[in-house]
């Protein structure tokens, strides 16, 4: 959009908006059913805490891969060849005049809350299931935690997706000024824009394991400057090496510790 924006060009054709952006549909596409994986997937090693040492992990994550791509190639397929849209008809080169135009712009905004609304249920299901494995022994401090993971997951990275599927389904049908109607649609998306971006921090403030990840990860570029540059001092690559090691010994002692809870 920026390009275009910087092109000045404001309009193109439906069948050219979509050619354009027929890769970034496929990728918008598999939000939906990858939040819904995720729920399903951490809500099966709550049920069986043995679940991921039982798995073959490139079966198992080949299977959910063809499964989501599936799933996304049906819309820039639908939207291209299939959508009952003159094919000459202007639009804005945005995903919102892509996505709620014709019989597939319904489909996808349809299937789409209802992902949404399954993640969710996946979601609360985790929090309540750990809240009935958990024994009086386990630590309140360490339960209070995964709710509040499980609440900034639901209300950041799922917030701005679920209210923009309200947005389209109750009020944008309601706004009778197209022109307005397209600026308020754009302010909406805003917050899904918050809500795509938002995964990593949510992850890295409220999971002990992705913080440690990501510290590991930004503790490895002294090492590597002290490669590249031979004139680095030496201390700076020890000190980076022992630095990876505690944090690799407090990852493995996290895992201990959410096993220990998560057992029946």
């Amino acid at each position: 959009m920026f390009y275009f924006n910087l092109m000045g060009i404001n309009f193109l054709t439906y069948t050219q908006t979509v050619a354009v952006f027929f890769i970034p549909i496929f990728a918008a596409s598999g939000i939906g059913p990858l939040f819904v994986f995720t729920g399903l997937d951490r809500m099966l090693c709550v049920i069986f805490p043995t679940f991921p040492n039982q798995i073959r992990p490139r079966i198992y994550l080949t299977l959910i891969s063809v499964i989501c791509a599936s799933y996304c190639a049906i819309f820039p397929v639908g939207f291209y060849w299939f959508n009952n849209i003159d094919p000459d008809t202007l639009v804005p080169p945005t995903f919102n005049d892509i996505f709620s135009r014709g019989t597939f712009g319904t489909i996808y905004t349809y299937s789409c809350f209802i992902l949404y609304n399954i993640a969710i249920i996946l979601y609360v299901a985790v929090g309540i299931l750990v809240k009935i494995k958990s024994d009086a022994s386990s630590s309140q401090h360490l339960n209070c935690r995964l709710y509040r993971s499980l609440l900034i997951i639901i209300i950041f990275n799922l917030g701005g997706y679920y209210i923009m599927r309200v947005f389209s389904f109750w009020i944008y049908p309601l706004l009778t000024n197209q022109i307005n109607a397209w600026f308020i649609r754009k302010a909406v998306s805003i917050l899904l824009n918050i809500s795509a971006a938002s995964n990593a921090p949510v992850l890295y403030f409220t999971s002990s394991d992705y913080k440690t990840a990501f510290i590991q990860i930004f503790t490895n570029i002294p090492l590597l400057k002290s490669k590249i540059s031979p004139n680095n001092n030496a201390a700076t690559g020890h000190s980076a090496a022992v630095n990876r090691l505690q944090i690799q010994q407090k990852l493995m002692a996290t895992q201990t510790a959410n096993r220990i809870v998560l057992s029946p």
